[in-house]
């Protein structure tokens, strides 16, 4: 049986005028139809002139009953409002959705399905020294898929704690696979331990021609150790980069989650670009692009290739210092998948 929770109900009272005969109470009641269809029925006691359904923001319909398809999973905010000229009520409900629409399928997907990595998408990037991080970043060795996992493995090498002191990985898209607005996200499981400093982030395509910043950055999740419980999600432009990025953090439930698999992810269009976790209905952090884009301020309306890779120390990473005695330090990407506009 298909099931729609019901997690907070408020029925709001207000009248804009004196009350007025014939419109006294409102409400409604709801059923599924399947797993994303619900249909809404009206409970009103008392005459109206006009009755508005607005589901997340937006006016669905005019009527008593209504039938509406979610596509989405999550938590969406359905209300009811009714005028006679007079007098106004609303009533406010918030049902969860359990599912996407079954039909609604990612327009691509990495799996990380065979048991070596895919050269047609992935370039192991070799020869990058940024941040002043200590890992160096490795062609082999740093990396393996088992079971549909990639896991990127930094390494200690010495306990000299200076560039070269680590090993790691790093794993780009660029040339490859490019994108361009949507919901991007990625599942995955982050490393513990003072130092680590995983990210999942994207750069502009033109980057060899214009250089950074001003190709444009968008870090869909970043997160260092000392600090485990903190996800942060960043856009960086030539106006607005390093500690000036604009963006925004959402604090993990407890202290073992940063070890547990959560989806991070990314949605973009040429208005604005969101960070969430787990839900993509629900941003922690959402920033607007100006009404004016020159690409200094707003690069985000180009081709952006991914980036996957786990640091180790460095200006962000190493703020706070490391734990020497880390080693094999492990950062796993379950999948990435991409849903376009």
């Amino acid at each position: 049986m298909y099931k729609i929770v019901l997690f907070f109900v408020a029925i709001i009272l207000f009248s804009c005028k004196a009350p007025a005969e014939g419109l006294n109470t409102i409400d409604f009641e709801y059923s599924s139809t399947d797993a994303n269809t619900v249909k809404f029925q009206s409970k009103v006691t008392g005459k109206y002139d006009v009755i508005i359904w607005n589901i997340d923001g937006i006016t669905i319909g005019t009527t008593d009953t209504i039938t509406h398809h979610f596509n989405y999973k999550g938590d969406h905010v359905v209300v009811l409002q009714l005028w006679n000229g007079k007098k106004y009520l609303s009533a406010k409900k918030t049902i969860q959705i359990e599912q996407d629409d079954a039909n609604i399928q990612p327009d691509w997907v990495e799996e990380f399905d065979s048991n070596s990595l895919n050269s047609s998408i992935w370039t192991v990037e070799t020869g990058v020294h940024v941040n002043n991080e200590l890992q160096v970043y490795s062609s082999a060795g740093n990396y393996n898929i088992s079971n549909g996992v990639l896991t990127i493995v930094c390494k200690k090498v010495n306990d000299n704690g200076a560039y070269g002191s680590y090993t790691s990985a790093r794993l780009k898209t660029e040339g490859k696979k490019m994108f361009k607005y949507g919901r991007l996200e990625a599942r995955l499981q982050l490393p513990k331990g003072k130092g680590t400093w995983p990210a999942f982030w994207m750069l502009g395509e033109n980057i060899n021609t214009v250089s950074w910043p001003k190709c444009g950055e968008i870090d869909i999740m970043e997160n260092v150790g000392y600090n485990p419980l903190w996800i942060h999600g960043t856009l960086h432009s030539q106006n607005n980069y390093g500690t000036n990025g604009r963006g925004g953090k959402t604090q993990l439930s407890t202290v073992s989650d940063e070890a547990e698999w959560h989806v991070y992810g990314v949605n973009w269009d040429s208005q604005k670009i969101s960070f969430y976790i787990d839900d993509y209905t629900k941003p922690y952090a959402t920033i607007y692009a100006p009404t004016q884009k020159p690409s200094d301020n707003w690069p985000f309306d180009s081709n952006f290739f991914i980036i996957l890779n786990l640091a180790f120390g460095g200006d962000w990473g190493g703020a706070q210092g490391i734990d020497k005695t880390l080693d094999n330090m492990e950062y796993k990407i379950d999948w990435v998948r991409y849903y376009g506009n």
